[in-house]
C-alpha cells in the first residue's frame, strides 16, 4: 500500500492531506505554519504515517505557465528531499484553482483552507493514477 502526503505549499502556511491507494480517498489532516521547524515536522509526519511519496501542488497560472511560487516551492522541496533522504519520493502536481474550490467547499472556514486545497490536489492526483 502506498501512502501519499499532499502538500499545498505557501510562504506562511502549508496545507496537508493524506491518501493511499487502498481506499483512494484523500483527507485533509491539518495546516502547519511555514517556519524553520516545518521540515522537521514533516519528517516526523512522514515517519508516523508511513508516507511513501509526497505530492506538492505546483503553482501554475491560468495560461499553464509556472509562476514565482512554483519556483519557490521547488527550492523548498529540494531542502525537504535532503531532510527525508531518497526513501520518500517527491513529485509535483497541478494545483490550479484548488484554493478557489476549497473556499467553495467550506465557505465558513475563516480563510484557512490550505488543507482542503491539499486534499483536492491529492485526490485529483490519485484519480489520475487510477485512470
Amino acid at each position: 500500500m502506498n501512502n501519499w502526503l499532499g502538500i499545498d505549499y505557501g510562504t506562511k502556511r502549508i496545507g496537508l492531506a493524506i491518501g493511499n491507494d487502498e481506499v483512494n480517498v484523500a483527507v485533509p489532516v491539518g495546516i502547519l505554519n511555514n517556519t524553520h521547524k516545518v521540515i522537521s515536522e514533516l519528517r516526523d509526519i512522514c515517519k508516523n504515517k508511513e508516507i511513501s511519496a509526497i505530492i506538492i501542488g505546483e503553482s501554475i497560472n491560468a495560461k499553464g505557465n509556472r509562476n514565482e511560487m512554483a519556483k519557490e516551492a521547488e527550492e523548498w522541496a529540494k531542502r525537504l528531499q535532503e531532510a527525508l533522504g531518497e526513501d520518500i519520493a517527491i513529485d509535483f502536481y497541478d494545483e490550479r484553482y484548488t484554493s478557489h474550490q476549497a473556499h467553495k467547499l467550506n465557505p465558513d472556514h475563516k480563510g484557512l483552507v490550505d488543507d482542503i486545497a491539499a486534499m483536492i490536489m491529492l485526490q485529483s492526483y490519485m484519480d489520475k493514477l487510477r485512470g
